[in-house]
């Protein structure tokens, strides 16, 4: 049997040291289980994503409709010791009590007496999608922004999770993009054709408004 060459490489999402084999163009992480995919010197390429799980296709988080936060509120029409109260999530902290745990004669019925929402623990994301919005789904009725529909993204890509949300709808919206794949919003608009433009950009990549005349002809 012919000896089998192994080559040295590091798992990009829990930084473990691999041996495997050269001829391998796809592997497993033997720590972390991370799927990734093998260049030809053994350095790692890409690896799953980890917003769709591999399957490019997300659906809007059910529980918070794609806004990624906390929507919890509970009311009561009152008690022995009050008239009644209502609370709601705001930012991870009981709207009733305002944090303190404390509601009129005794611990606030909302938090439980904790100060912070009992369904995200004062985090103020949503559960259900962490905080990201959507949920990787096989059959998802939208494209993975972050790996765009491939299912495998590099390394250092998943900062795109989070990059930003757009101002208008309040979606994931990553803070390259110039205008929202959800509602339409545009940044920056440029004042000749309407174009979203990189926030702090002078000039328009559309239609060229703005730029002088050697970098139209750039």
């Amino acid at each position: 049997m012919a000896d089998i060459k192994l080559t040295p490489a590091v798992c990009p999402r829990c930084g473990a040291n691999l041996s495997l084999p050269e001829d391998l163009k796809k592997a497993h992480c033997m720590y972390c289980g991370t799927e990734i995919l093998l260049a030809k010197t053994g350095v790692v390429q890409k690896v799953v994503c980890r917003v769709c799980d591999g399957f490019g296709r997300i659906d809007f988080c059910p529980v918070c409709d794609g806004r990624g936060r906390c929507i919890w509120s509970t009311t009561s029409t009152g008690g022995i010791e009050m008239l009644g109260y209502s609370a709601e999530c705001v930012n991870g902290t009981c709207s009733a009590c305002g944090g303190s745990g404390h509601y009129a004669l005794g611990g606030c019925p909302g938090c439980g007496g904790t100060g912070k929402c009992p369904r995200c623990y004062g985090t103020g994301k949503c559960p259900a999608c962490h905080g990201v919005g959507f949920m990787p789904s096989q059959n998802g009725a939208d494209k993975c922004l972050v790996c765009d529909g491939t299912g495998m993204v590099d390394a250092d890509a998943h900062d795109l999770l989070t990059s930003g949300r757009c101002p208008d709808c309040k979606r994931v919206m990553p803070e390259d993009r110039v205008d929202c794949w959800n509602c339409g919003f545009k940044k920056n608009p440029c004042p000749n054709c309407g174009a979203g433009r990189i926030t702090g950009s002078l000039s328009c990549s559309k239609c060229g408004f703005g730029k002088s005349p050697e970098e139209k002809k750039a």
